[in-house]
């Protein structure tokens, strides 16, 4: 092997090895959203990456409840749960960054997904799990409904215990 061929192969090992080099890192590694339906619900994170690059935001869902953690089958977008977000969708910065996502879900329930960070045309990326739970925010109507059964169930339970103890008096 000549000295060229050598100092050839030598600087694109160097070269590909300066490439590829970049520390990225998201925190926490999970975020809890726990909260009413049509409420906004805002949770904060930080991205770090130490050069200067572009990454591209991207938030998926899960249809399966409890599925695994394959990132591959987190496909689904917000607006197939009618789910609205908020958060910023391209970061270009060195160094620590903070940032938050808010999350307002049409649906009680629970839900599963994913924010992930990537550089565009590179397999590097780096994401935060998401877990939802979402209950039913209580209104008046609700409640008025809850209060007229309720009514209705002590009237037939009260007239069941007043004929049975009707019944009772008359075979004695």
């Amino acid at each position: 092997m000549s000295i060229k061929t050598f100092l050839i192969i030598f600087f694109l090992i160097i070269e590909t090895k300066y490439i590829l080099s970049l520390e990225i890192n998201i925190n926490p590694s999970e975020l809890r959203f726990i909260g009413k339906a049509n409420n906004d619900i805002c949770k904060n994170y930080s991205i770090y990456t130490d050069k200067e690059t572009i990454l591209e935001g991207k938030l998926r869902w899960s249809r399966n409840l409890f599925q695994d953690r394959n990132i591959i089958n987190y496909k689904s977008i917000s607006e197939s749960f009618e789910i609205k977000e908020k958060f910023q969708k391209q970061i270009s910065s060195p160094g620590n960054i903070n940032q938050s996502i808010c999350l307002s879900f049409k649906e009680p329930g629970d839900y599963q997904g994913a924010l992930y960070y990537y550089i565009k045309d590179k397999n590097i990326g780096v994401g935060v799990w998401i877990n939802a739970y979402i209950i039913k925010e209580k209104n008046k109507k609700d409640l008025e409904n809850y209060m007229i059964y309720s009514a209705i169930f002590l009237i037939i339970i009260f007239s069941i215990l007043i004929f049975l103890n009707e019944r009772l008096i008359l075979f004695r």
